[in-house]
């Protein structure tokens, strides 16, 4: 079976402007992912891994290089074009889950389909279909202050995909949680990934998420290399990492 090429990108350059000094924060990174792949950046703080995330979710456009996502040129695309990739094949999830307090579960993850022309049943299908694939149908109708920290993630993960996203961006998506409900997202992210075939692309300082990677890349002054995968390297990786 021939796999679609979600991802590719070449020559990716970024920098910032401190003090009258340029500072590189990401210098000629080349990456390419597939259907049903499950990747990992890993890096030091500071090494430029949410940048890379917001620049392939289409967040931010200030950069050289081209960046294609499901085949589409990010830098060709209008703003509100971008808006559109954004809720639909493009989900993104961050370290604080960045659920709205005042919505039930169901009601957040209904949220980005309101950025399409879409009919009240058919968002609030899409929204029970996203919650129940998370195991958190019995939780649809409690607001964020009623779930645990590993359900508000995982509700913000059912956001990231209600819209039909076939590549998800997640930045540190454990970073705020314990071990075993980090360990129950790096399952999750896994499944989705080789059970739905959707592709992941994964920032963390977590060790253990090698233990689920298909493929590690670590980012580091600027440059990306990738890692050969070992499943049992994940306690021999450098804590600065």
């Amino acid at each position: 079976m021939k796999l679609d090429t979600t991802l590719e990108v070449k020559g990716l350059h970024k920098e910032y402007l401190m003090a009258f000094e340029r500072l590189k924060i990401l210098n000629d990174v080349n990456i390419s992912a597939t259907t049903g792949e499950l990747v990992v950046v890993m890096g030091p703080s500071g090494s430029g891994k949410t940048t890379l995330i917001s620049i392939l979710a289409g967040l931010d456009s200030t950069y050289t290089g081209s960046v294609r996502v499901c085949d589409l040129e990010l830098q060709e695309l209008a703003r509100a074009d971008r808006i559109h990739l954004r809720s639909s094949l493009i989900g993104v999830v961050f370290q604080d889950h960045r659920l709205l307090p005042q919505l039930t579960a169901i009601e957040n993850v209904e949220a980005p389909l309101y950025l399409r022309s879409m009919k009240k049943r058919e968002r609030t299908s899409r929204a029970e279909h996203a919650l129940e694939l998370l195991k958190l149908s019995g939780r649809s109708k409690h607001k964020p202050s009623q779930l645990s920290g590993g359900e508000r993630q995982r509700t913000a993960i059912a956001r990231a995909l209600v819209g039909g996203a076939k590549i998800l961006f997640c930045d540190e998506p454990t970073g705020n949680l314990n071990r075993a409900m980090s360990l129950s997202i790096f399952q999750l992210l896994q499944d989705l990934c080789h059970r739905f075939g959707k592709t992941v692309i994964l920032t963390t300082h977590d060790q253990k998420a090698v233990d689920y990677a298909d493929r590690l890349l670590i980012l580091e002054n600027g440059l990306l290399q990738e890692k050969t995968v070992d499943k049992e390297m994940s306690d021999a990786i450098p804590s600065h990492l």
